[in-house]
């Protein structure tokens, strides 16, 4: 940032490079970024194979149920996810009264279970 700001002369430029840092730097941002982004792949894969002209009833319950699967260990990730995270900013300023550890994995285990009682 620091050098953009000496070698830009962009005003625009400089202050969407420091929204960008201030995102990167937001912990409730990160936390729900990487639960995206382990949770997106299967729905591609999902999606992908749904969309292919030749397939049957049989292949399409197998793929459901892999996703489901899939799905389930993501879930089961959570806590590590929102573990790791919280590691990595730890230092930031707490919020009093709220217990964000397990808000955020309540929370992405709920956006899982959405998922998954969506696909039946």
């Amino acid at each position: 940032m620091g050098k953009m700001e000496s070698t830009s002369k962009q005003a625009v430029a400089i202050n969407q490079a420091g929204a960008i840092r201030r995102m990167l730097e937001d912990s409730k941002f990160v936390f729900w970024l990487t639960v995206f982004h382990n949770i997106m792949p299967h729905v591609d894969v999902l999606y992908n194979q749904l969309q292919k002209t030749r397939t049957d009833a049989a292949l399409i319950r197998k793929q459901v149920k892999v996703f489901q699967q899939s799905l389930e260990k993501e879930r089961k990730r959570m806590d590590t996810v929102t573990k790791d995270i919280s590691a990595l900013y730890e230092s930031s300023r707490k919020r009093k009264g709220e217990n964000i550890y397990i808000n955020r994995t309540v929370a992405a285990r709920e956006i899982c279970d959405v998922m998954l009682s969506r696909i039946k």
